[in-house]
């Protein structure tokens, strides 16, 4: 059967507001109004619609009835729904009696990705992002060499001494949403800018004059390679589905509490999918602890994958 894919954005009829309503894998903070609007679309998907929700992902819900399979992937104010036509269509048809939204059978945005298309292959890029970035930071950055790497080899950051010289309360403002930003990049579309975010993002209560300058470069290297985008190359001669993580760990790479680091990233279908950089939570005197517990990580999060599979495989 042909298959549609739509996105929607809900609106509670009764309440009239446009609110954030969307559950995602982490913990998130909301106000009252937006977690009311969140618990009575979600009720009345699986009250009402008869959808059931993913055992391990609160925000993936699917339903199968006689015209087909739907799958929803709910994401903030954003929904996409994947499936069978038929089904896809009349899953529209009767949300449109308990909320007012809008849908577009063409999808190239989700979630401040772009999104291309070219035979069996996606590019994803976050050219709105980088575009802020640019005019945030784009003066400034004129006045810096290209640089082939987002930072040095073996740029680490530590934390100021109590006398030490920090920002401004203004520079701070600049600094702390220059690496929220450059954190929303390497979450969907740019990977490469794992290890340079990880080790900024320990100051964010407060940086210094040289930790600004890692920032700057780092912006820079992104505006010098806003052209790079993240290929999605799925193997399709394959009958079963393959999940594959690689994984690496340090030896007491963080400078300020002599913890290891460990990196990960999980291809599905020979495709990356998740990825992470982050300073493990014990010191190990041992090289095995430091290697188990960074291939603990990665199986954490390769075990996640091959659940939502499992679910998606048996809806």
């Amino acid at each position: 059967m042909a298959r549609r894919i739509h996105r929607i954005f809900i609106q509670d009829k009764e309440c009239g507001r446009k609110e954030v309503f969307a559950i995602e894998p982490v913990n998130l903070w909301f106000g009252s109004s937006s977690q009311i609007i969140l618990e009575t679309f979600v009720d009345v998907l699986k009250t009402n619609l008869s959808f059931k929700q993913f055992e391990n992902d609160n925000c993936l819900m699917h339903r199968e009835d006689d015209l087909g399979t739907v799958t929803m992937v709910i994401y903030v104010d954003d929904c996409l729904m994947i499936g069978d036509k038929k089904a896809v269509i009349h899953a529209i048809e009767e949300i449109k009696k308990h909320f007012e939204i809008t849908h577009s059978t063409e999808i190239d945005e989700f979630i401040g990705c772009k999104i291309e298309r070219d035979k069996n292959q996606l590019f994803l890029s976050q050219p709105d992002l980088i575009k802020k970035l640019m005019e945030k930071f784009g003066d400034e950055m004129m006045k810096l060499k290209e640089c082939e790497t987002p930072a040095s080899q073996g740029t680490h950051v530590m934390r100021p001494m109590s006398e030490e010289e920090k920002l401004t309360e203004e520079e701070q403002k600049i600094y702390q949403p220059g690496v929220g930003s450059l954190f929303y990049l390497l979450k969907h579309s740019r990977p490469d800018l794992l290890n340079s975010v990880r080790e900024l993002s320990k100051v964010m209560d407060g940086a210094n004059k040289s930790h600004m300058k890692i920032l700057k470069r780092v912006i820079k290297f992104v505006i010098d390679t806003q052209n790079r985008k993240l290929i999605l190359k799925p193997n399709l001669d394959v009958t079963k589905w393959e999940v594959k993580g690689y994984s690496d760990s340090d030896f007491a790479g963080d400078t300020d509490g002599q913890k290891c680091i460990s990196g990960y990233i999980i291809y599905f279908q020979q495709c990356p999918i998740s990825w992470r950089s982050k300073f493990q939570k014990s010191e190990f005197i041992f090289d095995r602890g430091r290697i188990h517990s960074g291939i603990g990580s990665c199986y954490r999060d390769s075990f996640y994958q091959v659940n939502a599979g499992i679910s998606w495989s048996e809806s």
